[in-house]
């Protein structure tokens, strides 16, 4: 059905609704993504570039937005950024960098992707930049961004929305060094979490486990790890990345337990997914390193 409706897509009907239509063009890539043919993807995803620069600037921004973040999902970050920067919007620019930024591994750019966040602009519709400021230390914009979302009367609105906030609040409590504060609201909010698929699902996972790290639970922090990854089928390329670091973060801790053939076989999986990826991607030189 997705590439029956493809075949049907025009730009007109893509000016029409953005969102979907980046969804229905990205497809493709996305199920040789869940296959494992990061190749085939890469070449889907240059031709939705192409097609993309044909719309006007919103419908191709938005497409040119899930483009790049998938090329991100591939390993390729200097593809991925070169598409990124050529987002007209700033705030919706500055929060794909800072996800950049993130899969490089880079605090100093998170720390200054999240502070442009932090200002007036749109909410993005999105729990994930109080997210980025907490992880870059910036706490109280972390603060400031989770209360804005809190009174916004969109947010108000949405009766999922509650569990979003607690996982952001979750997030800045683990910062904040309140490890226990941090379970409870991180598990709350992921228990209640109705889009499995988002950034913020597989994040608040990736810090739930760290949080049982902290209080010396392996065992709590690869159930919730687990649990998430077993979500990748709800995921799209687009999304794919964070989904990546629950599996690789899980690795590590089979191998901590003394599970090492768990922990190859998803290393395995993971090395596939990039066979494409820039040779000095953070996550691809880990792989080499394991034993």
């Amino acid at each position: 059905y997705a590439l029956r409706a493809r075949a049907l897509l025009t730009p007109q009907i893509s000016e029409r609704n953005p969102e979907f239509a980046s969804w229905i063009l990205l497809f493709p890539a996305s199920n040789y993504w869940q296959q494992g043919h990061a190749q085939e993807a890469r070449k889907e995803l240059s031709q939705v570039a192409q097609f993309a620069r044909s719309l006007n600037v919103k419908v191709r921004d938005t497409n040119l937005e899930g483009v790049g973040l998938s090329y991100m999902t591939l390993g390729k970050l200097r593809t991925a950024e070169n598409v990124l920067n050529s987002l007209t919007d700033p705030d919706g620019r500055n929060f794909d960098l800072a996800m950049l930024a993130l899969a490089r591994d880079d605090l100093i750019s998170l720390r200054q992707y999240s502070a442009r966040l932090g200002g007036g602009g749109d909410l993005l519709d999105t729990s994930v930049p109080p997210i980025f400021m907490a992880r870059a230390g910036l706490l109280s914009e972390a603060q400031q961004g989770i209360a804005r979302r809190e009174q916004s009367a969109e947010w108000k609105g949405d009766p999922y929305i509650k569990a979003f906030v607690k996982v952001m609040k979750g997030e800045l409590a683990l910062a904040q060094g309140e490890t226990t504060r941090a379970i409870a609201l991180l598990q709350e909010g992921l228990q209640t979490i109705h889009r499995s698929g988002t950034f913020t699902f597989f994040l608040g996972a990736e810090a739930l486990a760290r949080a049982w790290e902290r209080k010396g639970n392996r065992q709590e922090a690869m159930g919730v790890l687990e649990k998430a990854s077993a979500e990748r089928v709800r995921g799209t390329i687009v999304k794919g990345f964070a989904w990546m670091r629950v599996r690789r973060r899980l690795a590590y801790l089979y191998r901590k337990a003394g599970r090492e053939q768990d922990a190859q076989r998803i290393e395995a999986e993971l090395a596939n997914l990039l066979t494409d990826a820039d040779p000095d991607f953070p996550m691809l030189v880990e792989l080499r390193r394991s034993p």
